[in-house]
């Protein structure tokens, strides 16, 4: 799977978001993480968000497997665990699936 990771302009950002890809790059070596384009063959987008606004704009992405966001680093692990159980998943829905502070 091609997973493309788009950044925020990290104006206010609330955690280290480097560390947060690179977490879930190793949790995923299968599949291969690139810089979002919008005329790439990704399957889904990650948007690593800094806060809680999450004001990046993804309308101009078509994926066939939708949009993650994460937007706070407390929720990392239920990110790797939501794109684990994704990857089994029906490949045809698209959806977008934010995670942000409880």
């Amino acid at each position: 799977m091609i997973v493309g990771v788009k950044y925020c302009g990290g104006c206010n950002v609330h955690y280290r978001r480097e560390h947060a890809i690179k977490e879930i790059i190793s949790a995923f070596p299968q599949h291969n993480f690139v810089i979002a384009q919008t005329s790439s063959d990704m399957d889904l987008l990650l948007v690593m968000a800094g806060c809680s606004v999450a004001c990046v704009n993804v309308s101009e992405y078509e994926l066939p497997l939708g949009v993650f966001w994460l937007t706070s680093g407390e929720n990392l692990q239920k990110v790797i665990d939501e794109l684990t159980l994704f990857g089994s998943k029906d490949k045809e829905r698209k959806e977008v699936i934010k995670f942000e502070l409880d």
